[in-house]
């Protein structure tokens, strides 16, 4: 080279990212059920009808594939936060799809399990490289805070996030949307719990009602109110979710889609990492 010359680096390989989950939009209804709680404010649902099915398929495929022999050679030595990887769940000892977002010393790392919303702390030798095949259906957790409710002092208190998760774990509800989403922002909602009558119970009125919470808004105000199923939307039966195979057709890369099913039932609660509550870590 000449000496005036300095050798270009190599520019790193484009890393890969996950779809983001659906977006939501001020005023639809939709049937969730909750994955995730951290506290009021922070929250994790999954949305039934969009995904489920392609989401019990993947959880079966994901374990065939961890469990066979030929992964140990996937296994990540050199981890890097905002890495896409596959992760072994430690309280069931399952594999899920997840992203490394911190390095804990050189024999662990923080995963965020995508599809729930959790994160923990997870050996290195647990973590595998994620296949093109898993990264096709979109992130499952949509991050969401409930609406007109604040914490009585200066923080929610476990009180708080044990009766929440009495009201809303292992449940399927209605949640309404009062703020678009937008990336991984938190969107504000209301829950409800579907009565056997014509009304549903706002969870965000309870909180308040049980003294539990402040309410902060008009929508926090009203325990009882009529039924939301009325205003459920009609979510489409197949997404277009784009991908590509690994092989290439015709010099070019084929274009397949990704079906997500819709008005199937949830994953078995014994296939999810975690339908609890967790404090967060300070």
């Amino acid at each position: 080279l000449p000496e005036n010359r300095v050798p270009e680096k190599p520019q790193a390989a484009t890393r890969r990212q996950y779809y983001s989950p659906t977006d939501l939009c001020a005023g639809q209804v939709v049937n969730v059920v909750v994955s995730c709680i951290l506290s009021p404010q922070k929250m994790f649902v999954q949305e039934l009808g969009s995904s489920v099915e392609g989401m019990q398929t993947m959880l079966g495929e994901l374990q065939h594939y961890c469990n066979s022999e030929s992964t140990e050679l996937d296994i990540l030595f050199e981890p890097q936060v905002g890495m896409v990887c596959l992760a072994k769940f430690p309280h069931d000892h399952l594999w899920y799809r997840g992203k490394i977002i911190s390095l804990v010393r050189k024999t662990d790392v923080e995963v965020l399990f995508v599809d729930y919303g959790n994160q923990e702390r997870v050996p290195i030798i647990w973590v595998r490289r994620i296949p093109d095949k898993f990264m096709y259906l979109p992130i499952q957790a949509i991050p969401v805070t409930l609406a007109d409710v604040g914490p009585l002092s200066n923080d929610w208190t476990d009180e708080v996030t044990k009766r929440l998760s009495q009201l809303t774990l292992s449940k399927h509800l209605l949640m309404k949307v009062h703020a678009n989403s937008e990336g991984f922002q938190r969107t504000k909602v209301s829950l409800y719990i579907p009565g056997k009558d014509d009304t549903d119970v706002c969870v965000n009125a309870v909180l308040v009602k049980e003294n539990l919470a402040a309410s902060t808004g008009p929508l926090s105000l009203v325990e009882d109110v009529p039924t939301m199923k009325a205003h459920l939307i009609a979510r489409p039966k197949h997404s277009i979710v784009q991908t590509y195979d690994e092989s290439k057709v015709g010099g070019r890369r084929k274009k397949r889609t990704a079906p997500t099913m819709s008005g199937q039932a949830p994953p078995p609660i014994d296939m999810l990492p975690r339908l609890r509550s967790r404090k967060p870590r300070q």
